[in-house]
Parts: C-alpha cells; structure tokens; sequence
C-alpha cells in the first residue's frame, strides 16, 4: 500500500474507534477494503452507463461510505457485497458485467503492478478481451471465484507493499543513525521485501517487523 493510501485508512479506522464503531473480531483488513471500494466506484459507474437504474446503499458514487462500510465488516460480508453487486449488473445486462469485470480486472493488475507485487497467470492478464470473453464464456460460480480470488491477492498485496515501505524506512533509520545492521532484513529496496513477504506467514511477518523494532531499539539505547 502506498504510504499516503496507508495513512488515509489508517486515519478512518482511528476515527472509527473515536467515533464508537466497534470492528468485528474477523474485520476486513485495510487493504481489502482499499480494494472493494475501488470495485464498487467502478461499478457504480457501469451501473450508471447501462442504465440499471440499481439504488441504495450498495450503490454509491462516493468512496468514502463504501470504505467506511467495508472496515466495520467482516471480509466474508465485503466478498458477498462484492458478488452482489456483479450479479446484479449481470441481471441487467451480462454483456455489460462482462465487461466491468475485465475492467475491474485490468484495474487491478495495474495497481499490484504498481505495488510491486507482479503476480502471473491468466488471472493476471493485461488484455480486456481476455477476461470479457472468458467471463462470458465462463459458469457464475467460476467467475464468483475469480473475483474473490482477486480481492484475497490484492489485499495480500498491499499488505506487503505497506510491509516493504515500512521495512525501508526502518533501514533508512539504521543507516541514518550509523547502527550498522545488514543482511536481507535491512535493505532500502522494496522489491528486496515484498517477494518474501508475498509467500510468508502472517506470523512470520510479524516476527520479522518485530525482530527489525527491537534491533533499533537496541541501536538506539547505546
């Protein structure tokens, strides 16, 4: 996630909290919800240009209500809300969802491109044809599994391009204050943190995050 889209979400979960919203134990993570409100913008473009005429809260020109929503949910509810809303721009028109759908896709690839995350394969792929044909082509349950899919990817993206920024800024510190650490853990390239953290534990994310704070501390206090 880049840092100033960290910051932002960052500052409405703690509005949030200031303001009463309690999250759920399972809430979806920042990066999802960056994410789903992205998905539902765009959608509510196609749903304005097919003249679905659809209304209501699902179906929102502004952002901010759908990201506010999103992180007081639980991530199987933002997965579900996502499904709907694809559904129901297939009921009015198939050709058009098919459509939104290989543009949400090509939207996507752009902005884990951007992260730095690279992913390959056929879900990954940068040509709108591809995917509108396929989606026509394609059973709902299938295409269902694909949007989840893309969600689930992009918010483990973010999620390591937020871990890499901070990782960097952390080596900036052990250079800037002369500590001398180095090795994998402290490197200024972002692309030297985000591959591991792509195919790493959550755990081990946080033993690494943690292992970086306590070598500072440790530099510090000198």
């Amino acid at each position: 996630m880049r840092v100033r889209e960290a910051a932002r979400v960052t500052l409405v979960v703690a509005t949030l909290v200031a303001l009463g919203g309690v999250r759920p134990a399972r809430a979806a993570s920042p990066g999802f919800c960056e994410t789903y409100a992205d998905h539902a913008i765009s959608e509510q473009s196609a749903n304005e240009s097919l003249g679905c005429r659809f209304g209501g809260p699902r179906w929102n020109s502004d952002r901010m209500p759908h990201l506010t929503w999103c992180l007081l949910a639980r991530q199987e509810s933002g997965e579900s809300e996502a499904l709907g809303r694809l559904h129901d721009l297939g009921n009015c028109s198939l050709a058009g969802a098919c459509d939104q759908y290989a543009k949400t896709a090509l939207a996507d690839n752009d902005a884990q491109n951007a992260l730095g995350c690279h992913f390959g394969g056929p879900r990954w792929s940068s040509t709108f044809e591809g995917h509108s044909g396929w989606c026509r082509a394609a059973r709902w349950s299938s295409v269902d599994g694909e949007v989840i899919g893309r969600l689930r990817d992009m918010d483990l993206c973010r999620t390591c391009a937020e871990y890499a920024g901070n990782a960097v800024a952390a080596n900036q510190q052990n250079i800037a204050r002369g500590c001398g650490y180095t090795g994998p853990r402290w490197n200024s390239d972002p692309q030297g943190h985000i591959p591991w953290c792509l195919g790493a534990r959550m755990e081990s994310r946080a033993s690494e995050e943690g292992a970086r704070t306590n070598d500072l501390a440790r530099c510090f206090n000198r």
